[in-house]
């Protein structure tokens, strides 16, 4: 079902950190361990292009810049969560919505209104469980990124929580559908 699914997804983003950690507590992460790329692509022709918004433009206004240069197929929006809490004037969820199929990237954290500061799930105005949703509504099938507070030395206690939020939004709005 999709659930199982989106919880195979999650997991499966939790063992894409590689590496060891230096203490514990530590993400495991090795920065000095060498990845060998081998998937290369012979061309772009194959690649969406994400339009990433400048922090005060809405998706109406990247909607319109998209018209603008023809609707390029190719050319897909990267929203991001706070962002739309910040400057959007309806619910992220609608958002989501309407940006539809044009969605190539997700970037979460949480916000307040006007304010341009990436806060932790909880701590800003983002409500979660209905982004989720949403995107399941949509059927989105791409990544959703994580962005931590600037707060580095936190940062590994703070992905675990994240973690924690998004896997607790996902249930909720499984059992809200």
């Amino acid at each position: 079902d999709e659930f199982a699914a989106l919880l195979r997804s999650v997991e499966q983003m939790e063992r894409r950190v590689e590496g060891e950690s230096a203490r514990p507590g530590d993400l495991p992460c090795n920065p000095t361990k060498r990845k060998h790329v081998t998937n290369h692509r012979s061309s772009t022709r194959d690649l969406d292009t994400g339009l990433k918004a400048p922090r005060d433009l809405t998706l109406d206004a990247a909607l319109e810049l998209r018209r603008r240069l023809g609707d390029p197929a190719q050319l897909k929006i990267t929203l991001d969560l706070g962002h739309c809490v910040a400057v959007e004037d309806r619910p992220v969820a609608d958002v989501i919505t309407q940006a539809g199929s044009l969605l190539a990237n997700i970037q979460a954290d949480d916000m307040r209104r006007g304010v341009h500061e990436h806060l932790e799930f909880g701590a800003g105005e983002l409500d979660l469980p209905a982004a989720l949703g949403a995107l399941l509504d949509i059927d989105y099938r791409g990544l959703v990124g994580v962005e931590l507070p600037r707060h580095g030395h936190a940062a590994p206690v703070v992905a675990e929580r994240s973690l924690g939020a998004l896997k607790d939004a996902l249930t909720q709005a499984m059992e809200a559908r």
